[in-house]
């Protein structure tokens, strides 16, 4: 409760584990800011995570929640995908803001039954939003704005990307 630092490459690792909340984590620098890897049951709610190349990497996770997040200038914000360990499911992105992303603000990839809401996802460089190889997971109640055109006067017009079965 209440972690800051700056400049770690890897401030807070979560291997093989259950049941785990952080609160008020508040991460400046560089590397990945938190990385799980087979963990479920974790909250990471109401922090800061700012110039990270990944703010929040999920792989193998069950029943993760992100709520409250300030997310900001990070190469990818947050980044949750199926390993060669196992699947990811059951991800909530909830109450959160992420901007200026260097490449993609939220990406899904292989994540089950899972949801994005009451978000605002805004400036990443390519889509606020990328989903690929996932089912049941709803995007709803988020505002997108400047996504997928920052440095083109913010022209392009697609803010979120999903190639499956994804709900708007």
């Amino acid at each position: 409760n209440g972690l800051e630092t700056t400049s770690c490459t890897a401030p807070v690792y979560i291997i093989s584990s259950l049941h785990i909340r952080l609160y008020h984590l508040d991460l400046y620098g560089a590397g990945v800011g938190v990385t799980m890897l087979d963990s479920g049951d974790i909250w990471i709610v109401d922090g800061v995570m700012e110039n990270m190349s990944i703010g929040i990497l999920g792989l193998y996770v069950d029943a993760l929640l992100i709520s409250g997040m300030m997310m900001s200038d990070n190469y990818d914000a947050i980044y949750v995908a199926t390993s060669e360990f196992g699947p990811a499911s059951n991800v909530v992105v909830e109450n959160c803001r992420i901007e200026g992303s260097r490449h993609i603000g939220v990406t899904f990839e292989a994540v089950d039954f899972s949801s994005i809401s009451s978000s605002v996802i805004a400036n990443s460089v390519s889509y606020g939003v990328k989903i690929t190889g996932s089912m049941n997971v709803m995007v709803v109640e988020n505002l997108f704005y400047r996504n997928n055109g920052a440095g083109d006067g913010y022209s392009v017009p697609t803010q979120a990307y999903a190639d499956s079965d994804t709900n708007y």
